[in-house]
């Protein structure tokens, strides 16, 4: 959009350098000249915000899918402690069983 805008406003500066140069132009023209290139460059601020708002955006975007991540990785790990835990605790039972069973 921004390169659209800018190549839109210099090709409207070479028209006007042009048609000036050719003695061509009357008021009116220039005067609409101007009222496109002034249109171009508020279009081009206006592009230029809402780029600037889209990468706030993806740069939060990204904070909270790493934090999301952590939070993944951690509930991970708790369940794979956890489990460990309870096969060492079926290991223990199945000791003590087999100790009774001897007796």
């Amino acid at each position: 959009m921004i390169q659209t805008t800018s190549g839109l406003f210099k090709g409207l500066l070479v028209t006007a350098g042009v048609a000036l140069a050719t003695g061509c132009v009357s008021q009116s023209s220039l005067d609409e000249v101007k009222a496109m290139a002034s249109k171009a460059s508020q279009d081009a601020a206006a592009a230029m915000s809402m780029a600037k708002s889209a990468s706030s955006a993806a740069s939060a975007a990204s904070d909270a899918a790493a934090r999301a991540q952590r939070t993944a990785d951690s509930a991970a790990s708790a369940a794979n402690e956890s489990q460990q835990c309870c096969v060492r605790t079926n290991e223990k039972m199945d000791r003590m069983f087999q100790d009774m069973m001897k007796k």
